[in-house]
């Protein structure tokens, strides 16, 4: 493997995830100063460079693993509980159905699955009759319903 092919693929990987390593360095942050540490402190406890933490906190490293297992553990925070709290709780209907879903017994799920698939019916079924105008848009339930054969 070249080293060209090795800087390619770790720009693409930059460029695609630059996003999450700012939000990891911006949580960070924000864990740290909740704590009232200084970045020295934090190094100390974390055996982790001042510099390194500064970077990872400005987004501009990617941290290892090792690297963010150490800060967290540093910070009183178990590392999973480190990156799930990275992502919020979901509130939109789709993510509440999600979080159901990933919580359910099997016959709650299948119930569900059920709701679900019979939405996606009449909702297709109306999409494709020949009283819809316009396919791509939105409509609101009372009218699908009012429409509905």
């Amino acid at each position: 493997m070249t080293n060209k092919y090795k800087s390619e693929q770790r720009e693409y990987r930059k460029k695609r995830y630059i996003s999450r390593v700012k939000k990891i360095g911006a949580k960070l942050a924000e864990l740290r100063q909740r704590k009232k540490y200084s970045l020295q402190l934090l190094a100390q406890k974390s055996h982790v460079n001042v510099n390194t933490i500064y970077k990872i906190e400005k987004g501009e490293v990617d941290a290892s693993l090792l690297t963010l297992m150490s800060l967290s553990e540093a910070l009183d925070y178990q590392f999973d509980e480190f990156i799930i709290s990275l992502y919020p709780k979901r509130t939109t209907t789709t993510g509440k159905i999600m979080n159901l879903l990933e919580k359910s017994d099997s016959a709650l799920l299948k119930v569900m699955l059920k709701v679900l698939a019979n939405t996606y019916a009449t909702w297709n079924l109306y999409k494709t009759s020949p009283e819809c105008t316009n396919r791509d848009a939105f409509y609101p339930s009372d009218e699908r319903l009012k429409k509905r054969p």
